[in-house]
């Protein structure tokens, strides 16, 4: 015959102790996951491309508008219908010099490229010129600020997401590839 199970105090507070501890460990494990959403959405990277031009100068900037800082992946040009794997100030060179035949190039830049890091609330100056009516001035306007090429950015967060932002004015779209600068900064 089966003993009857008799339940005393010590029995019934050892019981509770292992239930609370259960519902302890499964709250604590919820609350985990929630926290680490909340930080991959918190380190949300959004870069954006925009024209400022007045009567005095033209510049194509780069600014991260979005809460966490992005790592840049690779730059590529487009230009009638072809890809150039190069940055905005190298190819505005290239243009210059090899298509219009521009010889006197001046303009301001800044380089971008593979690992490169953009914090958050960050402005790059990509192109800057000064409108002095000179032909390089009208050319490389003529070529970013109309539309002649297009910057295509990879990019992505401390959290290994990983987004492409497709010219300017557009906003940057996720992508399912893993990212490989990351990879490369953590060791993996």
């Amino acid at each position: 015959m089966a003993k009857k199970l008799k339940w005393n105090s010590d029995k019934i507070m050892s019981l509770s102790a292992v239930v609370i501890s259960l519902a302890t460990l499964i709250s604590l494990v919820y609350q985990a996951r929630i926290m680490r959403e909340h930080e991959m959405k918190s380190a949300f990277p959004k870069l954006e491309l925009w024209n400022n031009w007045n009567r005095d100068s033209y510049e194509l900037e780069l600014i991260n508008t979005g809460v966490g800082p992005a790592i840049i992946e690779n730059v590529r040009v487009e230009y009638e219908d072809s890809i150039y794997n190069m940055d905005q100030a190298n190819f505005t060179y290239f243009y210059l010099e090899n298509i219009k035949g521009i010889k006197d190039q001046q303009f301001g830049h800044s380089n971008i490229m593979s690992g490169r890091i953009i914090q958050n609330g960050q402005r790059v100056k990509l192109i800057h010129t000064n409108r002095k009516d000179t032909i390089s001035d009208d050319a490389v306007e003529e070529l970013w600020r109309r539309g002649k090429a297009k910057i295509i950015l990879k990019y992505s967060s401390v959290y290994e997401q990983h987004w492409v932002l497709e010219g300017t004015g557009e906003f940057p779209k996720r992508i399912d590839e893993k990212p490989k600068v990351i990879e490369s900064f953590l060791g993996d």
